[in-house]
């Protein structure tokens, strides 16, 4: 249900969960202090930091498995969520 299209995901979430929107958001960021769309984007990041870390297709393969379909995005994504670039998270720097 988490494809990183949160467009499309948080509606058919409350849908599922049986609550609007709105109460879903409110629930969500109360329940675990931050929002659903910063809890995907830290999800996916971690994800692909374990992709990085872990294996050894390309850099690009690890972004596209993860939402990231642009390399200009992911790169932007993890300096943003680790500080370092995926060059660097994948030689061992930054956090994991």
């Amino acid at each position: 249900m988490f494809d990183g299209n949160h467009a499309n995901t948080i509606p058919a979430l409350s849908r599922e969960v049986g609550l609007s929107h709105n109460h879903l958001l409110r629930l969500f960021r109360t329940r675990f202090g931050e929002s659903i769309e910063g809890y995907i984007r830290g999800r996916r990041a971690a994800r692909a930091l374990h992709l990085l870390r872990h294996s050894t297709p390309p850099i690009k393969a690890a972004a596209a498995e993860t939402g990231f379909p642009e390399p200009q995005t992911f790169n932007k994504a993890m300096h943003r969520q680790f500080g370092k670039s995926p060059r660097q998270l994948r030689t061992g720097g930054g956090e994991g």
